[in-house]
């Protein structure tokens, strides 16, 4: 198995690879920079404000959003699940993207998005033909990616590889606690 991710089983016919939350997050706008080279879309979880009858609806991190609107493909209200996550709140909102240089821009010139902040959305999830790729979740500090090609295996082996300090545990298969 490759050093520094783990592999699962995931719905029986993906196989998802656990990479190194500290390395990616530490080295967030390189791979922004590559999944937004390599995927074709994106999402981010948001939440919905009231008054909730309001359409389109008002979401908490409009105004970070708002210069890529024009990109945006499709807006779930109400979800309660995405990959990685499950919940029984009744307010979020999955904002789908096309991408596109202005998205890519935004992207790699926005604040860490693999980090929990009031201030940004969260999850940030890639799809590649319609398909999950590569998702967080933010709250749980994870990041998987699913079915990588040869060619994504060796930028996330190359980039914890080259991030590490030498001090080991870096690079370790990350396994979540029982």
């Amino acid at each position: 198995m490759l050093e520094g991710i783990r592999e699962d089983t995931f719905f029986m016919y993906k196989t998802i690879h656990k990479l190194d939350y500290s390395v990616i997050a530490a080295n967030y706008r390189q791979v922004l920079q590559y999944a937004s080279t390599t995927a074709d879309s994106f999402s981010v979880i948001t939440d919905h404000l009231k008054p909730y009858n309001v359409i389109p609806p008002r979401c908490k991190h409009d105004e970070i959003l708002e210069s890529i609107k024009g990109n945006l493909v499709n807006q779930a209200v109400g979800v309660t699940s995405w990959p990685g996550t499950k919940t029984s709140a009744r307010h979020k909102v999955l904002n789908l993207y096309q991408i596109t240089k202005k998205t890519k821009e935004w992207l790699i010139g926005c604040p860490n998005l693999f980090l929990l902040s009031e201030s940004l959305p969260q999850d940030i999830c890639f799809y590649r033909k319609g398909e999950v790729w590569l998702y967080s979740t933010t709250h749980e500090k994870e990041i998987d990616i699913i079915n990588p090609t040869d060619e994504d295996t060796s930028f996330f082996v190359q980039l914890c590889q080259s991030k590490s300090t030498g001090g080991g545990g870096v690079c370790s298969p990350r396994y979540p606690s029982d």
